[in-house]
């Protein structure tokens, strides 16, 4: 769960303060369900109720530091920045951040 909180803790200070689009995954969105109420949550957008098809997306992954992303106002338009890339072992089998 605090890998969970982290993600919104994050999302949800750029969505409030830097007015950027932020989105979660219906799975992290459930996990925020049992301890936020929904109100409080909606200013972070469910990627699969918004976009058709969000696999499709071509996000960018970053890795850099996080100083240099708030301050740089080329990140808050018109990318897909995923912050916590999914890992997998070998086979495919999930590992991580998810």
């Amino acid at each position: 769960m605090g890998n969970q909180l982290l993600s919104y803790a994050l999302l949800s200070h750029f969505s409030r303060k830097l007015k950027m689009r932020a989105f979660v995954n219906s799975e992290l969105r459930h996990y925020l369900n049992k301890v936020f109420t929904e109100d409080s949550i909606q200013h972070v957008e469910i990627m699969e109720e918004t976009f058709c098809n969000p696999n499709d997306i071509p996000w960018e992954s970053y890795s850099g530091h996080i100083k240099d992303f708030l301050n740089k106002e080329e990140y808050r338009k018109g990318r897909f920045i995923l912050f916590f890339p999914p890992k997998t072992e070998k086979d495919g089998t999930p590992k991580g951040y998810r």
